[in-house]
C-alpha cells in the first residue's frame, strides 16, 4: 500500500515537471509582437502595452506589460484581435511618456527615449510608415494653425491655411489609395469635405480600402447623404419612434409620409403637436402618415 502510493506520487510529480517543460517550451517558442530598445530608463521601469480596439474606435484591452533591463524590454500580445492592422497605445508608469501607433501581421522593434516617446522608431509596421509619412505631410500646417491662432492671425489668413491642409491630404489620399490610412484620413474628413469630393477620393481607394472598417463607413456616409429628387428612392432607415417603439421607414411603403424629428425638451415641438394631430386627422384617408422619431 505504502508502495503505490509512493508510485503515485512519483507519477504526479513527474506530469506536473512534464507539464512545466511544456508550459517553457510554449513561452520559448512564443515570438513577442515588440522588441524595444529605450535610453534613459532606469532597470525596473516598467512599460503598459494597450490595444484599443475597432482599430481605435473601441474600447481598451490591456495586452501586457514588461520591466526595462539594461535599455530593453519585450511585449507580447498572447491573445490578439483579428484586426488588421490593429492600433496600440504604449506608456510607462506615469504616463510621462507615451506614444500610439500601427501594427499589421508582423512584430515591430521600437527605439525610443525617456521623454521623446512620440518621436520614437517603430520598424516592420508598414501601416504605421505611411502614419509617419501622413503626419510628416500635414505636421507644418498645424504648427501654422496653432501658430495663427497664438498670434490672433486673421480669419481668411486661417481660411486660407486650411483650405491648404485639405489639399495636402487630398494629395496623400490620391498618392497611396492602397494605403489603409487614406481611408481612415477618409472616413474622418468625409463631413467636412462633404458629398462630392468624398465620393471622388472613394472611387479612387483600392477595393481592399473599401472593404475595410473606415472604408464603410465612407460608403455609408455616401448613401446616406447622396441626392434626391421627386421620385427618387428614399435611404431607409431605422430609429426608435415617440411611442419607444422602433419603425422602419420602409414599413409605409406607397403612403405620403412626413417624417417628424423631435425631443422631448422641446418646446416648439411640443406646441406643434395639435397642429399634426388635425393635419393628420384632414388627410388620413388619403393615406397619410406621420412618423415621429425622437
Amino acid at each position: 500500500m505504502k508502495l503505490s502510493k509512493t508510485i503515485i506520487l512519483l507519477l504526479f510529480l513527474f506530469s506536473v515537471e512534464i507539464k512545466a517543460q511544456e508550459v517553457a517550451h510554449s513561452l520559448a517558442k512564443e515570438k513577442p509582437l515588440i522588441t524595444g530598445f529605450v535610453h534613459g530608463f532606469k532597470n525596473g521601469s516598467r512599460l503598459y502595452l494597450i490595444e484599443l480596439t475597432n482599430m481605435g474606435r473601441g474600447k481598451q484591452r490591456m495586452v501586457d506589460s514588461a520591466m526595462v533591463m539594461n535599455e530593453r524590454f519585450q511585449l507580447t500580445d498572447r491573445n490578439p484581435s483579428t484586426e488588421k492592422p490593429r492600433y496600440y497605445f504604449l506608456y510607462n508608469s506615469n504616463a510621462s511618456d507615451y506614444v500610439y501607433f500601427w501594427i499589421d501581421d508582423q512584430p515591430i522593434t521600437f527605439s525610443g527615449q525617456k521623454g521623446n516617446f512620440r518621436n520614437s522608431l517603430i520598424n516592420g509596421s508598414v501601416t504605421q510608415q505611411m502614419q509617419e509619412v501622413f503626419t510628416r505631410t500635414v505636421l507644418p500646417f498645424y504648427n501654422k494653425r496653432d501658430s495663427l491662432k497664438q498670434n490672433h492671425g486673421d480669419e481668411d489668413s486661417m481660411k486660407q491655411l486650411l483650405a491648404e491642409l485639405k489639399l495636402a491630404e487630398i494629395s496623400f489620399i490620391e498618392k497611396n489609395p492602397s494605403s489603409f490610412i487614406s481611408t481612415y484620413v477618409l472616413s474622418g474628413n468625409c463631413k467636412t469635405w462633404g458629398l462630392k469630393t468624398t465620393k471622388e477620393l472613394y472611387q479612387k481607394l483600392s477595393p481592399e480600402n473599401k472593404e475595410n472598417s473606415f472604408g464603410m463607413d465612407v460608403k455609408k456616409y455616401i448613401d446616406l447623404n447622396k441626392e434626391i429628387g421627386i421620385g427618387s428612392l428614399f435611404v431607409d432607415f431605422e430609429q426608435p419612434t415617440n411611442d419607444g417603439k422602433t419603425a422602419r421607414l420602409s414599413s409605409l411603403k406607397s403612403k405620403y409620409v412626413l417624417l417628424e424629428f423631435w425631443a422631448s425638451n422641446c418646446g416648439p415641438c411640443r406646441r406643434e403637436n395639435p397642429e399634426m394631430v388635425k393635419l393628420y386627422q384632414n388627410y388620413k384617408s388619403r393615406g397619410f402618415e406621420i412618423l415621429e422619431y425622437r
